[in-house]
């Protein structure tokens, strides 16, 4: 079995035509597919000439597909992606991951952290890159919403990475915010603060008529928090 660089190019490009497409949920299947099978010849010793994780990146995907999409569709998707790291972890491996942090003791516990990092990073850089100011403004009012929506769905974890994300003083230095935009970061913030272990949020989790799940920020070490935190 063979994954070549033409294959895997292919497959990558008709990803980004159904992402820019309004397609997610497809695009998200097709690409899962493709790092499937390569993980597959990876674990088999099968022929593998190109790994896929060079081609199917965030900064190969044109960032308008972002704004075509509703903000509901990419909470949900980023809430499966969550949940499918987040139920992988096992008690023991939070306890050992407290105590001394390793991947080789707490393997799913560092993936689902270097998740939680790897979305904070994706956000702000998002929004960073863009050159023009409508751009940027045009991005970060989407991210909120998306963050708006991941609150709703009780995933705390996204809902934080993002926040924490919009929050960075490089961010906030470069937009320029709405009272409506303010208000809704001041009472995330509320829900996020940090006081009291986390009083807010565990009250938050206490009224959940759905599934809900956020590790609590000790856990994360290094994670990127906001700058004034």
């Amino acid at each position: 079995m063979y994954l070549t660089k033409p294959m895997i190019d292919i497959a990558t490009e008709f990803i980004k035509i159904l992402f820019q497409n309004n397609e997610l949920v497809l695009a998200l299947t097709v690409q899962k597919t493709l790092l499937t099978q390569y993980q597959y010849c990876k674990d088999h010793k099968c022929d593998v000439v190109y790994s896929p994780a060079t081609s199917i990146s965030s900064e190969n995907l044109n960032w308008t597909f972002l704004l075509k999409i509703k903000p509901r569709e990419i909470a949900l998707q980023m809430t499966q992606i969550d949940f499918e790291k987040f139920s992988k972890i096992k008690l023991c491996e939070i306890l050992k991951y407290v105590k001394a942090p390793s991947e080789a003791t707490s393997p799913n516990m560092c993936s689902f952290v270097n998740h939680f990092n790897s979305v904070s990073f994706w956000a702000s850089s998002l929004i960073l890159r863009r050159d023009s100011k409508d751009d940027r403004q045009r991005v970060y009012r989407r991210l909120l919403a998306v963050m708006e929506h991941l609150i709703k769905l009780n995933n705390f974890s996204s809902a934080f990475a993002l926040f924490a994300a919009l929050c960075k003083t490089a961010v906030r230095r470069v937009v320029n915010l709405t009272n409506k935009q303010e208000k809704i970061l001041a009472n995330s913030q509320t829900l996020m603060d940090s006081s009291e272990s986390y009083k807010n949020l565990r009250s938050a989790f206490k009224i959940c008529d759905t599934p809900s799940y956020c590790l609590s920020r000790s856990l994360y070490g290094r994670s990127n928090f906001p700058d004034s935190w």
